[in-house]
Order: C-alpha cells, then structure tokens, then sequence
C-alpha cells in the first residue's frame, strides 16, 4: 500500500513539508502528478501553481498539473507522487467519476513505494465521506462516499466554526479533524498525526 498525507494546506507548513521530505526516497528521481480538478481555474489555479513551485524547489524535476477529463491518464499515474489540490469537493469527485480515474487511484494507492498527498478538498475524498465538507454541492453529486483510502472521514481547515459539524458528523462516522498546520500520514506502520 502507498503512503497518504493528509493536510488542510499541502507543503506551506513547514513542519509538514519536512515529514514529506523525509519520506520520499530520491525527489529528483521521482515524477509529481498534481491534479488540479477541484481548483477554480484547473491548471491556471495560483494555488495548484504554487504547488507546483514548491515541488520544483524541493528538487523534483517532473512536476507536471493534470485536469482529469481532459489529459492522458496513463501519464497522470505513471508517476510516485499523486498530489490531489484543493478545491470544490463535489466537483473533484464528480470528475473522478466521470473521468473514470477512480480505479487507477485504487491501483495508484496499491503500489508500495508510491505517496497521495491530499490538499483540502483532495484529502476529504481520500475518506470515507464527502459529508465533512463545507463546500456547495453545486454539480448535484448524489453519492457522498469518499474513495475509503483512509478508515475515516476529514473536517479540513478545522477551527472553532466547525466544531457543531463535527461534534453531528461523529456521532455516525469516524471523523478526524485537521487545523491548517496538521496533518496525518498513513502507512505500513500505521498512523501518524503531524503537529506543531
């Protein structure tokens, strides 16, 4: 099984972005597919560039961003990183579908050596749930479950106008909460939460 990361924010923490590093075996021998679907606009997104830049910095040299719907997707999975931006979460999960990606990522995540980054949006998909969003359902996904990479449900960008919402969901679901500057790895040894 792959690694997962699961942040609010991606790489802008610092202390996230130095357990990152750690995990990674050789960044300049290994290719990042950013997927920028759920990014209002896609690949011109400053945030999907930012995240890009960032990577680039880290001394990746294959760091390409990738619509879903409309570029190859043996390309966007042929790569070690699958980072999976931010954004609208029923969007990015209605393009999953409908692009037909969802058994790659399954068979993505099988893959020892290979790391999902989830940003926000990307992370709540990664559960079991899309009902921790607080995104508008605005493309009428009627399907809430997340892809169950992960054995829970994520409330990202957790602060104090999100406790009724998780204090509801957590009576049913298994749900964990990540501020701007957590984040939670997942891997073979188990699971990590990533702090201050």
């Amino acid at each position: 099984m792959s690694s997962i990361l699961l942040t609010s924010t991606g790489l802008s923490v610092e202390h996230i972005k130095t357990h990152f590093i750690k995990i990674v075996k050789d960044p300049a021998a290994s290719s990042v597919s950013i997927i920028c679907n759920a990014c209002k606009d896609g690949k011109d997104n400053k945030y999907a560039r930012l995240a890009q830049e960032q990577f680039l910095d880290l001394g990746f040299q294959h760091v390409n961003l990738f619509n879903v719907l409309t570029d190859n997707l043996v390309e966007i999975f042929n790569s070690q990183i699958l980072y999976i931006c931010g954004g609208n979460t029923f969007k990015l999960m209605s393009e999953l579908y409908q692009s037909q990606s969802i058994p790659l990522i399954y068979e993505f995540a099988l893959k020892k050596d290979n790391i999902i980054l989830g940003v926000s949006a990307g992370s709540i998909v990664l559960g079991e749930s899309l009902d921790t969003t607080f995104d508008e359902n605005d493309v009428g996904l009627k399907n809430h479950e997340g892809l169950k990479l992960v054995p829970f449900s994520v409330i990202v960008h957790f602060d104090n106008t999100r406790v009724s919402k998780y204090q509801q969901l957590s009576q049913t679901k298994k749900v964990k909460t990540l501020t701007n500057s957590q984040a939670i790895f997942i891997d073979s040894s188990g699971e990590h939460f990533i702090d201050n």
